[in-house]
Formats: C-alpha cells, structure tokens, sequence
C-alpha cells in the first residue's frame, strides 16, 4: 500500500526517543554508553519493520540501513541521515531528528517498491564528540578525513582514561579499528594444538588503511586471562563482514557472512 509522509508520526517517535533516553536535563545518549545503544535498538526496530531494509553496522560503528534500488540505476545511492548521540543533557532533536525524518522518508519509498537507485539512512558514530573529544568521528572515519592510527586513539579496546579500574586487555588488534564480529572456543581433538582456543573473526572490506580479505585470529589466553598469543589465519573466500562463528555438531567451525553466505572450516 502506498504511504504518504506522515510528520505527526516523526514528531510522535521523537517524543517517544526523549522518554526512552533522557531525564528532566535533557538527551543523555551520550555516545558508546548504554543509553546510546539503547537508542539505536529502538531505531533498529523501527527502521527494520520496513520490507526490504537491510541493517549494517561498519568498522567505525556508523549505523546503516538500505534499501536496494532497482534497474540501471541502482549503483547510485541516495543517503539521508544524522546522529543519535548527544551531548550530555543536550536538545531534545539535535541529530536524531535528521534521522527520523529519515526513517519517514524510507517509509515513504518503501511503499512505492524497489527504487530506482538505492537509499541509505545513516546514523553516525560519536558525531558529538562527547565522550573522547573528537567530534564527527564515524563521518570522518567513512569520508576518508580521519587517518586510522588517530582514530584508534580515539577508539581504545579499553578506556582507561576514563574508567582507570577497568581491566586491562588481555590482547588488542595492532590499534585498527576493525569490526571484530564474532568468536567462539574451539573445542575437540581434531583441533589439535587449537584445542580449547578462542577463535575472533573480524571484517575485511579494506577501507581507512584496514587489511584486505577476510581473517580469524586464534587466541592462546594464559590461565588468569592477562595476556593472550595469537595465531592469524587468512581466509580464501572473498573480502565481506563476518557476522558470527561457531563450531558445529560435526567439530567444523562455520562463519557467516551479512550477504548470507555460510562457510564451513575443516581442521586439517
């Protein structure tokens, strides 16, 4: 059925965002607190009760939905967005309002079909800037303005800075920012030496100075969970986003991947 725009039901969700995430001072989805993810599950669900969105979340965390275009056209994309993070006690529609009129907007060409070239709707990690002092980091990650090593600076694994008794890693990923999406212990004999090991995945797309390909670590961690060696294997399937890895019933690992592909790994 087609929709027409309906700003009463923007309004309405953004009085429903202030409820959800904010007190008598104002907004508190500081960014990577609770509270923000809280915001961006409620925004998830919203966006991901229209046919035909796919939901991404890439290596800066920049939130992503899209929809498809159709026809010869459809390599082109149309993106709409904002931020959902705040200042803390910050205005009741700086940013997220981008974003819901947004999501209306997807509402709106949903309805009519596949479009002729794809939309996203984007929410930006940190845009304020709040919680490490660098503002517009996920924009600046995806328009190329950040270089990786500084964006790792402001993207500590652990932030002790901020929470000094904070336990400290037991391993890190060389400072890149890279999307680790998923683990698993592998378990049974056929592993051998990976025995009881914990196996990481990550993504791969190769933008901002990020490897090329896909890969797993394989994690030795000592027995107090202080440190960990780790072994790199490099995948032969093409470069995508990981999304999780288990091991099977069979003693296999298998990964898959955000285009809905599954891979099977076999020890050897």
């Amino acid at each position: 059925m087609l929709e027409t725009l309906n700003p009463k039901r923007t309004i309405e969700e953004l009085k429903e965002l202030r409820a959800l995430t904010g007190d008598q001072n104002g907004a508190q989805r500081v960014a990577w607190t609770e509270t923000w993810a809280k915001s961006r599950a409620w925004l998830s669900e919203k966006v991901l009760a229209i046919p035909g969105v796919i939901k991404e979340v890439d290596e800066a965390g920049n939130l992503w939905f899209t929809l498809k275009g159709a026809g010869k056209h459809a390599k082109k994309e149309l993106l709409i967005g904002g931020h959902m993070d705040s200042v803390p006690n910050g205005g009741w529609l700086d940013g997220c309002l981008n974003v819901l009129a947004g999501v209306e907007v997807f509402r709106r060409i949903a309805s009519q079909g596949p479009p002729p070239v794809t939309i996203r709707v984007v929410d930006w990690a940190d845009e304020e800037g709040a919680r490490f002092g660098r503002s517009l980091l996920g924009s600046s990650c995806v328009s190329g303005a950040m270089d990786p090593k500084e964006r790792a600076a402001f993207m500590p694994m652990t932030d002790t800075k901020t929470y000094p008794n904070a336990m400290k890693p037991a391993w890190n990923n060389d400072t890149l920012s890279q999307g680790m999406m998923g683990c698993t212990f592998l378990n049974g004999p056929q592993w051998k030496d990976w025995n009881g090991r914990m196996v990481v995945t990550f993504t791969g797309i190769g933008i901002h100075g990020t490897p090329v390909g896909n890969r797993l670590d394989v994690l030795d961690i000592t027995p107090d969970g202080s440190s960990a060696t780790r072994t790199t294997v490099s995948l032969p399937m093409p470069a995508g986003r990981f999304r999780s890895v288990v091991q099977g019933p069979d003693g296999s690992m298998y990964v898959s991947t955000d285009t809905g592909e599954l891979f099977q790994l076999k020890a050897n």
